[in-house]
């Protein structure tokens, strides 16, 4: 299990390039990583079982291995004033690499 936190980028640029909003909206929901690649669709488990989709968009700072939209940390641990959570990461798909000319 790997901790898990939410976090909220107002409109701030994320190092996939584009901002918060725009993943949001093209993805649904998005979250931060250090170890896996931008672009990589996991599903995270939470502790009850529920499972979410997300896309990883960004990097994380210390102190946690994941951090997750705010409605995929509602759904995945449960209230937001919890804070952390915890939650089991499984790879979906690698991100494209593109061809070079």
């Amino acid at each position: 299990m790997s901790a898990v936190t939410f976090y909220k980028n107002d409109g701030g640029q994320c190092a996939n390039g584009r901002n918060y909003t725009q993943n949001l909206h093209r993805y649904g929901a998005v979250c931060a990583s250090n170890h896996w690649p931008l672009g990589s669709v996991l599903v995270l488990t939470g502790r009850g079982g529920r499972r979410m989709r997300v896309t990883v968009c960004d990097r994380v700072g210390r102190g946690t291995e994941y951090d997750v939209d705010p409605g995929a940390f509602l759904r995945l641990v449960g209230p937001l004033k919890k804070g952390r959570g915890q939650v089991r990461a499984r790879l979906v798909r690698r991100p494209h690499k593109r061809a070079r000319k």
